[in-house]
C-alpha cells in the first residue's frame, strides 16, 4: 500500500439529505456512474419499472428489488431511508475485481498485476464496514420468521397485528412456496424484524462475507469521499482496462512488465484531495 493515507470522510449513502426515494435513487446511479439502462441490466429490473422508481411513482418496493437494487448500487438494504449502513455489498468496481481473483483462469502474471493494483491505491481510512452477500435462489426468510417467532412464543395472531400485517399475509411469508409468494414488501420484513427483536440482515439471511485485501481497498478507494469524482471516473476507466487485459487469455506478462503497466495506467488516474483543515473554534 502507498504511504499516504487521508480521513474518511461519510459515504454518500450515509450523508442525511432531504431527498425524495427517487432522487435519493438517481444520485446512488450517478456516483458509480451508470445509466438508467445499465443499473436496470445490473439489477435484472425492467428499464420501465426502474424510471417508476426514480419519479417516485411506485411503492412498496418488494424485498428481492430492494436486494437487487442495493447489490448492484454497492450500498446496503436500508438506501430508500437514507440510513448509514455499515453493512454493504461491494462496490461495482470492487465486485468485477473479485470476480477476477475467484476465476479459476487468471494467470500468475494477472495475480501479479492485481498486487500492482493494490500497492498505488492510496490508504484510505478503513470505514468499518462489513461485507455483505446473499442467494436469491435460496429464500429461507419464511423459515427464519417461524422459527424466531416460535423461540419467543408469539403466535401469528400476535407477530401479524404488531407488523400491521393481516393474519393470513403473514402465514403466506412464513410458507412462501406454498403460497408462491416470490417478492413480498420490504416494508412487511421491516415492521416483523421490529416485533420478533431481530436484524432485518438475518431476517432475510444476508450472509456476512470476507474479501481479499485488494478488493477491499479497491471498494474503500470508490466509496471515499476524498477521491475526486473525476478522479474515480479515469480509476473507473483504469479498471475496466486492466479487466479487459485479465480476460485476454494471450495476457501473459513477466511481473515487471506488469508493474510498468500498472505504474502507466494508474498514477495519472488517482489523485487524492487533502483532508480539509479542522475548525478553529
Amino acid at each position: 500500500m502507498a504511504t499516504e493515507r487521508v480521513e474518511q470522510s461519510p459515504s454518500p449513502e450515509a450523508q442525511t439529505e432531504t431527498l425524495t426515494r427517487g432522487e435519493r435513487l438517481i444520485k446512488l446511479r450517478a456516483d458509480i456512474g451508470l445509466s438508467q439502462r445499465e443499473l436496470a441490466l445490473e439489477a435484472s429490473l425492467s428499464q420501465a419499472y426502474l424510471c417508476e422508481l426514480e419519479r417516485n411513482e411506485a411503492d412498496n418496493e418488494g424485498y428481492l428489488t430492494t436486494i437487487a437494487l442495493a447489490r448492484a448500487l454497492g450500498v446496503g438494504i436500508n438506501f430508500w431511508e437514507s440510513q448509514m449502513d455499515q453493512r454493504v455489498f461491494l462496490r461495482p468496481e470492487a465486485r468485477s475485481i473479485n470476480k477476477i481473483i475467484q476465476s479459476p483462469f487468471t494467470t500468475a502474471p494477472g495475480v501479479i498485476l492485481l498486487a500492482n493494483i493494490e500497492s498505488v491505491i492510496p490508504e484510505l481510512e478503513d470505514p468499518n464496514l462489513t461485507y455483505i452477500e446473499c442467494c436469491l435462489k435460496d429464500q429461507r426468510f419464511g423459515e427464519i420468521i417461524s422459527l424466531l417467532r416460535r423461540i419467543q412464543g408469539l403466535t401469528q395472531e400476535q407477530v401479524a397485528r404488531g407488523a400491521g400485517l393481516s393474519q393470513g399475509y403473514l402465514s403466506q411469508l412464513e410458507n412462501p412456496e406454498k403460497h408462491n409468494l416470490i417478492n413480498p414488501s420490504m416494508r412487511a420484513f421491516q415492521e416483523i424484524a421490529l416485533i420478533l427483536r431481530t436484524d432485518i440482515h438475518d431476517l432475510l439471511d444476508l450472509e456476512q462475507i470476507h474479501y481479499p485485501d485488494v478488493v477491499v481497498h479497491v471498494d474503500r478507494l470508490f466509496r471515499s469521499d476524498q477521491i475526486p469524482p473525476e478522479s474515480k471516473k479515469r480509476a473507473r476507466a483504469v479498471i475496466n482496462s486492466l479487466i479487459d487485459l485479465l480476460k485476454d487469455p494471450t495476457f501473459n506478462r513477466s511481473g515487471q512488465e506488469s508493474t510498468t503497466l500498472t505504474q502507466q495506467l494508474w498514477p495519472s488516474s488517482v489523485t487524492v484531495s487533502a483532508p480539509s483543515p479542522p475548525l478553529l473554534l
